[in-house]
């Protein structure tokens, strides 16, 4: 019997961060993962932190299936592997103990969710929305001093993983983007798409009546990467411009509105809140009129498939993966245009259009969904051959 270890890590999170995207994916990886039958020739032990937050349900589905925990806190990676004598490893985010390691004494299947760092330039960006906070000022600078080098080591830390680990990407997308930044590696990427992670909320949507229907939904607002000032600005000048269409916006993941409300008018239409449990996630997304998401960079982009299950229409833009998945099921435009945005912004407006894309996206969320749930159970089984 060979012994198998589970990294649990990613899917943990401390007591200020919320449950992410990446979370969400390793947990439902781990789910249908115990399921498996061929999980019966390895021993399983699961690797977590002590001082993090473990979501409730892994918990328990950890002890009812008597998976062995092991506490990464005061050890590392390489002494737990040695001590268990550990043959195959899998982790969702590998850690950087061992993306900087040259060689391995087991096998280390992972996931490479995409290459953000590399294909997308961040420093401008990142200060123009997140210089309401002193200490991402001091992150920032401290990028800047230091790009070249903290280049290098992010170069070093992918050419490691892909020279000695089995990677799983999530998306087309992100296996050639693996292949044109390294084509000297031929590295042999498998795609699975990223599960639906949607499954693994078995609660219904409340009906909270204080939460009025028909508004503009934009979600991880903290997050410079998904364009969220930019696309403020375009909405706030929209409704200057046209006084009959003016909705509310709710800006959901903002923990200080500063970096915004200085450059917004109408600022009564905006409504920003901070981190929401799933339930009051998923009556946003079913009462929203639209999701605005001009993502710049997506490794896969859960949050327009979550528009679509409940037929709400996306605006998106057509960068990394998201023509991808989308495919014609949102209405694109170009992230960095104010006259564009306001353009789909009117075009959304119109009720035969609108229809459309409310129809396209339900079908499409179908033809992912089915893709997902198929491309899980050829992971798993991947895993564990």
């Amino acid at each position: 019997m060979k012994n198998f270890l589970f990294d649990l890590v990613p899917c943990q999170y401390d007591g200020d961060t919320k449950y992410h995207g990446g979370g969400k994916y390793t947990k439902a990886v781990l789910m249908s993962f115990l399921l498996s039958p061929r999980l019966n020739d390895w021993d399983l032990y699961c690797v977590y932190n002590s001082t993090l937050v473990l979501d409730k349900e892994i918990v328990e589905v950890i002890s009812r299936n008597k998976v062995r925990l092991i506490d990464i806190k005061g050890e590392s990676y390489n002494s737990i592997i040695k001590k268990n004598r550990i043959s195959r490893m899998y982790s969702s985010f590998p850690p950087n103990e061992l993306m900087y390691q040259k060689e391995y004494t087991f096998e280390l299947y992972c996931t490479i969710h995409g290459l953000r760092h590399l294909e997308i330039n961040s420093e401008f960006e990142k200060i123009r929305c997140e210089r309401a906070d002193p200490y991402k000022l001091f992150k920032l600078l401290h990028y800047y001093i230091f790009r070249n080098k903290i280049k290098k080591l992010r170069l070093k830390y992918y050419t490691n993983i892909l020279s000695n680990a089995i990677v799983i990407a999530v998306s087309q997308h992100t296996k050639f983007s693996i292949l044109s930044f390294f084509p000297e590696l031929k590295a042999n990427v498998r795609v699975f798409y990223a599960p639906d992670v949607s499954k693994q909320e078995k609660r219904l949507v409340s009906e909270d009546n204080t939460i009025d229907s028909g508004f503009y939904l934009l979600v991880s607002g903290n997050r410079w990467v998904k364009n969220t000032l930019r696309t403020i600005i375009a909405l706030d000048q929209f409704f200057t411009e046209n006084k009959k269409y003016n909705r509310k916006v709710r800006v959901l993941g903002v923990t200080d509105e500063r970096a915004f409300l200085k450059f917004i008018v109408n600022k009564e239409l905006f409504i920003f809140e901070g981190y929401i449990s799933e339930d009051q996630l998923k009556e946003r997304y079913l009462k929203a009129f639209a999701l605005i998401y001009l993502s710049l960079n997506e490794g896969f982009g859960y949050p327009p498939l979550e528009a679509m299950k409940f037929e709400t229409a996306v605006i998106s833009s057509p960068f990394s993966s998201i023509p991808e998945i989308c495919e014609d099921a949102v209405i694109y435009c170009n992230p960095y245009s104010f006259s564009e945005i306001k353009n789909r912004l009117l075009q959304l407006e119109d009720p035969k259009i609108y229809k459309f894309y409310i129809k396209k996206g339900s079908e499409r969320f179908k033809e992912v969904t089915k893709r997902q749930d198929e491309d899980l159970l050829k992971m798993i089984d991947f895993l564990l051959q």
